[in-house]
């Protein structure tokens, strides 16, 4: 059996890097709570009175989710192992399961050149993703090849979208609490909602999502309790 870890050096500049990519998506949130939060109180002559508690209590908001967000990104990361054995490879992190393939399992390895490499099953959730920064790779990936041949691929992000995605879901917020056509609100509505309730099931049947934050899933029940009722609302107004 062999061993393979992130070096130190490694963890702690994946813990810096991963950081940096939240920071869009944190600003947005940020920017969308103030944004709704002085909307809701747009009517009142007091509104700029209120702003103080609305960025506050934003900001305290962003800052327990980031707290909870960093301590799970960084509890994963330190924790990552690979071990390889005769015919199979096992991966283990904090708060997830292990994750075992044997050498029959695999239908096939790709690589990422200076990424990583995945290796992939016939169950989507059943794969082990190895970045090209961990100790020993090249050696891990040579007796990888002898099992099957590692094609190289080019790199597929989804990164690129989270931007695009949590600005399309703040618009859609907006547009449900501001907007009075049903035409508008009723199918939007829908659509945020399948957009949060197929995400949370994403992420509860994924085995590679941290344990903790998955027992979080509930808050996504108040957003998608507010558009139904807010739906619900227009139909019964029409």
């Amino acid at each position: 059996m062999k061993e393979f870890r992130l070096p130190e050096k490694q963890i702690d500049f994946e813990k810096r890097k991963t950081l940096i990519r939240a920071l869009p998506i944190i600003l947005i949130a940020l920017i969308a709570g103030i944004y709704i939060g002085l909307f809701q109180t747009a009517s009142n002559s007091n509104a700029y009175n209120v702003l103080p508690i609305v960025i506050i209590i934003s900001f305290l908001s962003i800052f327990i989710g980031l707290r909870l967000g960093i301590k799970i990104n960084n509890d994963s990361i330190s924790s990552y192992k690979i071990e390889l054995l005769e015919d199979s490879i096992k991966k283990y992190q904090k708060n997830t399961p292990v994750i075992e393939i044997s050498k029959s399992e695999i239908t096939i390895i790709t690589q990422v050149i200076k990424k990583g490499i995945t290796i992939r099953t016939d169950n989507d959730n059943k794969y082990i993703y190895i970045p090209a920064v961990i100790e020993w790779y090249e050696n891990l990936k040579e007796s990888l090849s002898e099992w099957i041949e590692i094609k190289s691929i080019k790199k597929i992000s989804n990164q690129s979208l989270q931007i695009p995605v949590a600005l399309g879901v703040v618009f859609g917020f907006v547009v449900i609490m501001r907007c009075n056509s049903a035409y508008i609100v009723i199918p939007v509505g829908i659509i945020l909602s399948i957009i949060l309730l197929w995400s949370s099931y994403k992420i509860k049947t994924n085995p590679h999502v941290d344990a903790s934050l998955k027992k979080r899933l509930l808050v996504t029940l108040g957003p998608i309790i507010f558009i139904i009722l807010r739906i619900i609302s227009f139909l019964i107004r029409n």
